[in-house]
């Protein structure tokens, strides 16, 4: 009979995504052959059992084959093989569950219309898409008005309603409902268009606006305002739970735009402040009902008001007038009865003040306040004049008047010494005050000795209040005494600026050698005539040296001293010593000395003579013995710089090669003793001296007699 062989990795239950595929493997054993049959029953209620749409495989002995290719949300189901022959029968099912995106949700509705809030309801989709069991499906609703085409979205949810608020009444919308799996999203299914009109309308316009101000006579900032009005009885049919609510708005008179100052108001009056209004400007207000079919017609505009108290002058300008340099800015103030509505303008000698004002003078206008004030600062003889405030239809005006011999305003950080580096510039200023209006006079001494005064070569410049001159790319001789003085018929006043200028010296003077040994020199020099630095400020001076026969200096030494000590020359050589000024901006250029030669004026030694070599004590080891040498040479020197050194040098006597002798000291005596320690046994020694001087060696002696 047949007998089915599944193996322990059988799955009754095959779960594939739309489009996907598979191949179910039923493994049997039968003899006689079998028939062999598969059928398919749909996962729709009330389905009957079918031949499936895929072709089963039989052909292979012992196996039954059902290729499920890109199968399809409606192939899902339970796939039934039955194996029969003569001797029994055997069958087995698998559950085909398909993936998909789910159907569109059923029966889309709204209830619960109020004209602002609906709630919309559906069914679930006839196909889930999903394994029973599984995540649940999510809801997208969008919603669009009826009159446009593209939805906007709502909401998400997983249950099967859900409330849709903030709607505009006397409307009508189309809902939209998508279901979603883990798969993907169904079409949207929309309901039938849901109207929110309500079957009443609005309420009727408002009449009989009427503003009052409260006091009458008052500072705008202690009044108020009250706007009482009526509502006319509704001839409709609003039900009586409708209630009206009634917005308030004001403008000026002379304006066209209503600004809103008071909404949802449910009693027909208010009591609005004036935080906002100006005195003296005429206002209107008006009234507009509303409930939720919409918006009355607004009201008439109701009786124009007022606010404020009239406008004059507390306090007029005073008149100044100024006899000494004053220390402290000048103010010329008024005070008004009450805050101007217009801005307040100030005029000096009937003509408007800029907006941009000089630096000097500043207008005090609080917010609020009804104290108005100018103030100048530093005044000058410019400032002087008359000063008007004007203000709506009123206006005051003050005189600033000065008589003032000449004052100089210099600032706590002002310095009469300038020290600048040559090629830049500066500006000199001097502020000052005088009237009637002074004479300026700018004079100039050069810091150079027994300088006269004189006219300056930079131009000076007179404004109000200030003298200033524009030194530009100073040069070394342009430093010295800048004088300014300021006179008129009261007195005279003047300052002096000490300008110095920083340059890089002049070169070192009268350089020259002193002290020639031939391998030593002595090198000096003057201070340069212009130093180009502070005058506590020490000069550097780089000194170079040359062979004469060269063009390429080398450096010898940095120092702050007026001469140097210049070693290890060469003898007979000619030298050209230079040296040039350092400072804190740069370095002159190098002055050089005359040619010094090295050249001496005397030659190298005589040659010694009779060199004579005497073994002490003459029978011992050559460790405790020691060579007398003794030779002669001329006393009578050509100077103490020609006095020479004597160089040692020994040989076997059977050799060619002679070697000096290393001595502890320096030898200048005609005789040397020489120790044996170094020397060998029974071996003829001779020796022979050299003289050597700064001026060269002399030939070497004849050798000594042998020794051993």
């Amino acid at each position: 009979a047949p007998t089915l062989h599944l193996s322990e990795k059988w799955e009754d239950t095959i779960v594939l995504k739309a489009g996907g595929s598979s191949v179910v493997e039923v493994p049997f054993t039968a003899s006689p052959k079998p028939s062999i049959k598969w059928t398919w029953k749909s996962t729709v209620e009330g389905a009957s059992e079918t031949s499936p749409r895929f072709k089963p495989e039989t052909a292979m002995a012992g196996l039954t084959s059902l290729p499920l290719s890109r199968v399809k949300r409606e192939d899902a189901g339970d796939y039934k093989v039955e194996i029969e022959n003569e001797l029994g029968s055997v069958s087995v099912t698998v559950h085909l569950v398909v993936l998909d995106k789910p159907s569109p949700p059923r029966n889309p509705h709204v209830t619960d219309n109020t004209g602002e809030r609906v709630v919309l309801h559906w069914e679930e989709p006839e196909f889930a898409g999903v394994q029973p069991g599984g995540a649940p499906l999510e809801y997208v609703v969008e919603m669009r008005e009826a009159t446009q085409r593209a939805n906007k979205p709502v909401t998400k949810t997983t249950q099967l309603s859900t409330p849709v608020e903030a709607l505009t009444v006397d409307k009508s919308y189309i809902f939209a409902i998508a279901a979603k799996n883990s798969v993907g999203q169904s079409d949207f299914v929309e309901t039938k268009p849901v109207s929110t009109k309500l079957q009443y309308g609005p309420p009727p316009t408002p009449v009989n606006v009427k503003a009052t101000v409260n006091p009458e006579k008052a500072p705008a900032k202690d009044q108020s305002i009250d706007v009482t009005w009526e509502l006319p009885a509704d001839e409709g049919a609003t039900p009586t739970d409708v209630t009206a609510e009634f917005t308030v708005e004001m403008k000026p008179k002379d304006s066209t735009r209503w600004v809103e100052v008071a909404k949802a108001l449910t009693e027909p009056h208010v009591t609005l402040p004036t935080d906002n209004m100006k005195e003296f400007t005429d206002y209107e207000f008006r009234v507009t009902a509303k409930n939720k079919a919409g918006a009355s017609k607004p009201s008439e505009p109701s009786n124009a008001i007022q606010l404020g108290i009239p406008l004059e002058f507390i306090r007029e300008l005073p008149s100044v007038k100024i006899t000494s340099a004053p220390t402290e800015p000048i103010v010329l103030e008024c005070e008004l009865s009450r805050k101007p509505r217009d801005s307040v303008k100030w005029l000096k000698n009937g003509k408007a003040l800029p907006s941009r004002l000089p630096s000097n003078i500043t207008i005090d206008e609080k917010s609020g306040s009804t104290v108005h004030s100018i103030s100048i600062s530093k005044v000058t003889e410019e400032d002087l004049g008359e000063y008007t405030v004007q203000v709506e239809s009123i206006s005051s005006t003050g005189k600033l008047d000065m008589q003032v011999a000449p004052t100089l305003r210099l600032s706590e950080n002002f310095e009469d010494t300038i020290v600048m580096k040559a090629g830049s510039s500066i500006v000199v200023e001097i502020p000052f005050v005088a009237s009637p209006k002074p004479t300026v006079k700018w004079s100039w001494k050069p810091a150079k000795t027994g300088s006269q005064e004189t006219t300056p070569r930079f131009k000076p410049d007179v404004a109000a209040g200030l003298t200033s001159l524009p030194i530009g790319k100073v040069k070394g001789e342009d430093a010295g005494d800048y004088s300014v003085k300021i006179s008129n018929e009261l007195g005279d006043v003047s300052v002096t600026v000490h300008l110095l200028v920083l340059d890089k010296p002049s070169p070192p003077r009268n350089p020259e050698v002193t002290e020639n040994t031939g391998e030593r020199v002595v090198f000096n020099w003057k201070e340069p005539e212009f130093k180009g630095d502070k005058p506590d400020a020490v000069l550097e001076y780089v000194v170079e040296m040359r062979e004469s026969s060269m063009r390429v200096a080398s450096p010898v030494a940095t120092t702050k001293e007026l001469s140097t000590p210049i070693e290890d020359l060469k003898i007979d050589k000619t030298y050209i010593f230079s040296v040039a000024a350092k400072n804190s901006v740069g370095q002159s250029d190098f002055v050089e000395a005359k040619p010094v030669s090295t050249k001496l004026d005397f030659g190298p030694p005589t040659q010694p003579k009779n060199v004579k070599a005497v073994v002490e004590p003459r029978k011992d080891t050559p460790d405790n013995q020691t060579v007398k040498l003794t030779w002669d040479f001329p006393s009578d020197v050509a100077s103490p710089k020609a006095a020479p050194e004597f160089i040692l040098e020994m040989k076997s006597k059977d050799s060619t090669r002679w070697q000096e002798i290393e001595m502890p000291s320096k030898v200048t005596e005609t005789h040397c003793d020489i120790p044996a320690k170094k020397m060998k046994e029974y071996v003829d020694y001779e020796f022979r001296v050299t003289a050597v001087n700064k001026a060269g060696k002399s030939k070497p002696s004849e050798p000594s007699n042998a020794v051993q």
